[in-house]
């Protein structure tokens, strides 16, 4: 068996940066870990590159509509 696997009833690892150890209160830190809400951001250089492009197509998809959006409204 792994030992650097924590069983369950083990306490987790205290984390790195202090703003990912901060709790507002009890019932929201039990909502985030029952979700599972991501504790750090997404590494976008990790990841494949068919991720990457998805997601810089979707990015500048939003900055196009929003700029037509701005003109259309300055047109009229």
């Amino acid at each position: 068996m792994n030992k650097d696997r924590l069983h369950e009833t083990q306490p987790e690892a205290v984390r790195d940066a202090p703003e990912e150890n901060y709790v507002f209160n009890d019932a929201t830190d039990h909502l985030n870990r029952i979700v599972g809400v991501p504790n750090r951001r997404a590494d976008l250089s990790g990841m494949p590159a068919v991720v990457r492009w998805f997601f810089y197509l979707v990015v500048l998809l939003i900055a196009v509509g929003a700029v037509l959006l701005v003109l259309s409204i300055i047109i009229q």
